[in-house]
């Protein structure tokens, strides 16, 4: 996802003026100039200024805080912030042994109803998998890879309960947001409440205006990981609802939940939140690292 410098600001309380000098002093923030002349920054440089940020709070010093350099700012979390289990699930998935963890995952679905194994060992894992990328303990080769085992295995288990005709609800993910398991799991629950809907992963507004404009379809969901200000996200809903007629645009997610945040001036939730171990999720996490599946 790309920011302007005003969203950067909004997102981390770090005005303009002063990203734009550590960006030119420090060479800590890596954006690249648009044909218009604006600068575009990137996820890694809002985790970068996030991370700053905690450690300025902590009553660091800007120089230390720079001096460390812009890799070590991006995984600044380290396995002592995990669980022993959580770390032995983060290495099978730098070890690609995805079908442990699809195991430990069956075995967990076959005790629950479907609705509860998407919000529970399944949004878990997604948990998981974001906070070991954030943390730097898993590369980004290794979070695309799981994430598109794990978006294969969701997919999966959302065609066995069956196809559904004549969609009335579309899903999607929110344009220029790379994260598709958020809206991927929001379509299996709408499926499993047997509600028409059809998954249409990552498109442009204009291909989300296009689709829903061919067919019947009254609701649209788009998820959203990463954070935007409240006035993009807003623009977008409106030029979709203008142009296609849809009734509703239902925008959700942790990204979402931080514009929220943001402009009620409360405090924002990070990217991911520190993980969590409850009895659950400890459950199937040792069944992966025991093999007793």
């Amino acid at each position: 996802m790309k920011y302007l410098i005003k969203d950067l600001s909004k997102l981390t309380g770090f005005d303009g003026a002063r990203i734009r000098k550590w960006q030119e002093r420090y060479r800590i923030l890596r954006p690249e100039r648009g044909g218009n002349g604006y600068w575009y920054y990137n996820n890694e440089d809002y985790i970068v200024l996030q991370n700053m940020k905690r450690l300025l709070d902590k009553g660091e010093k800007l120089q230390s805080v720079v001096s460390l350099g812009r890799e070590y700012l991006l995984g600044m979390m380290g396995a002592d912030d995990f669980s022993e289990d959580e770390m032995e699930v983060i290495k099978r998935i730098s070890r690609n042994d995805f079908e442990s963890i699809g195991q430990a995952l069956d075995r967990q679905y076959s005790s629950m109803h479907f609705t509860d194994f998407v919000r529970g060992p399944v949004r878990d894992t997604v948990v998981l998998i974001g906070s070991a990328w954030e943390a730097g303990l898993l590369s980004v080769a290794e979070e695309h890879a799981v994430s598109r085992w794990l978006f294969t295995y969701i997919y999966g288990k959302t065609r066995e309960l069956g196809i559904v005709d004549d969609p009335v609800w579309l899903v999607a993910v929110f344009p220029g947001d790379p994260h598709e398991l958020g809206a991927l799991m929001h379509y299996a629950l709408l499926v499993a409440k047997r509600i028409p809907a059809k998954y249409a992963g990552t498109l442009s507004p204009e291909h989300i205006i296009d689709e829903l404009k061919r067919n019947q379809y009254r609701n649209l969901s788009l998820s959203l990981v990463m954070p935007q200000s409240m006035e993009k996200i807003d623009s977008v809903r409106s030029k979709i609802k203008e142009r296609s007629g849809v009734k509703k645009v239902l925008i959700g997610g942790r990204g979402y939940r931080a514009a929220l945040a943001e402009r009620d001036g409360e405090e924002k939730p990070q990217y991911c939140e520190p993980p969590v171990l409850n009895k659950r999720r400890k459950s199937a996490l040792e069944d992966i690292k025991k093999g007793t599946l």
